[in-house]
């Protein structure tokens, strides 16, 4: 009997230091957690071309990480001047293919002139003769007709501010580098510290060709961002997967990727981008019922429509999925957006470590 006290004893003896040593653990568990949480949480871009992706990216570099250097807007120099370029020739070329001539003879001779003999190679637009052409009532025309043309949405923003950049000593402003058109090829990471602690964001092409790049990003992101020209409803797309309609191929990416097991255990997030174009093109009476039979909203009413998108787009995820308003040229909106979003993925975060 004095054994079994005497056991018993011991036992009592032994709790306070196996309740020490399961403090230990547990003290060191969550400093674990604490160091896997304070590393860098990386988020993965994806939508289709031009949806605005690496918009996004560059609001990070403006928002947290100091802006661009003089030196990377030398360097985005050439890109404007390519763009400028680029937009003029799809507006050029719009005119044979909506049967619309330029107004003035001598001015559809120089343009003629100037189209026939150019060059790829050169970096710098004419700028009187695109400035003489901007202003023509026939390119107009073909500007107005725009949704069936390849035509970059930062078009009007280049032609309506020539004259800037017709200066030897030119450099771009922050709107200038936002509305710059540079498709991206590969994999690009951009790092940046906010209160939250340190982000990756990266940017994947998405392009067609680019797309077989993305299965090797998934790995290790804590949340996949995808974003969705929701002004795309009456753009056409050559070599679509989806009747040549824009929204529709980001529909059917998209649907596509939430089938694939690499999202099973990630946050979802959608940006609807473009709300200023969308909200622009339904004011000015395009239809969403006209593309899209299947909308059966009232038409030019902008929230009936982003509540539309969400419905379409959120109906194949299997699993949670938040979603932004979002336009990517707007740098406070974009700010906004992202704080908001940080604190939903921290919070899923610390929740999958136990931590809240």
């Amino acid at each position: 009997m004095s054994n079994g006290a005497a056991a018993g004893t011991d036992a009592l003896q032994l709790s306070p230091r196996l309740a020490r040593q399961r403090s230990r653990n547990i003290e060191k568990e969550l400093k674990k957690q604490a160091s896997q949480f304070r590393k860098r949480i990386r988020l993965l871009l994806l939508g289709t071309g031009e949806s605005g992706k690496s918009t996004v990216v560059k609001q990070m570099k403006i928002i947290h990480g100091g802006g661009f250097t003089p030196e990377e807007k030398r360097m985005f120099r050439d890109v404007v001047h390519a763009n400028i370029i680029t937009a003029m020739q799809v507006l050029y070329d719009g005119l044979a293919v909506l049967d619309v001539s330029i107004k003035s003879p001598e001015l559809a001779q120089e343009a003629a002139d100037w189209f026939e003999a150019f060059n790829p190679t050169v970096t710098t637009a004419p700028i009187p003769l695109f400035e003489k052409l901007w202003a023509d009532s026939g390119v107009q025309e073909v500007y107005a007709q725009r949704n069936i043309l390849q035509l970059s949405d930062g078009a009007a923003h280049y032609m309506s501010n020539l004259s800037r950049f017709s200066d030897p000593q030119y450099l771009p402003t922050d709107r200038d580098m936002l509305h710059a058109r540079l498709p991206t090829r590969g994999v690009h990471e951009y790092v940046f510290g906010t209160k939250w602690g340190q982000f990756v964001m990266i940017d994947v092409g998405g392009q067609k060709s680019e797309r077989r790049k993305w299965v090797s990003a998934f790995a290790d992101v804590a949340a996949v961002i995808f974003v969705v020209a929701s002004s795309d409803f009456d753009q056409t797309s050559s070599g679509s997967e989806s009747g040549g309609n824009r929204l529709r191929e980001a529909l059917h990416l998209f649907s596509h990727m939430m089938r694939g097991k690499q999202l099973r255990d990630k946050s979802v997030v959608l940006f609807f981008n473009k709300s200023d174009i969308l909200k622009e093109k339904l004011a000015r009476g395009k239809s969403v019922a006209e593309h899209f039979p299947e909308y059966s909203g009232p038409e030019g009413d902008l929230a009936a429509v982003q509540k539309w998108l969400v419905e379409i787009f959120v109906k194949h995820c299997p699993g949670e999925v938040y979603h932004h308003y979002t336009t990517a040229i707007d740098t406070a909106n974009i700010e906004h957006v992202f704080s908001d979003m940080q604190e939903i993925l921290i919070g899923d975060l610390m929740k999958g470590m136990g931590m809240k």
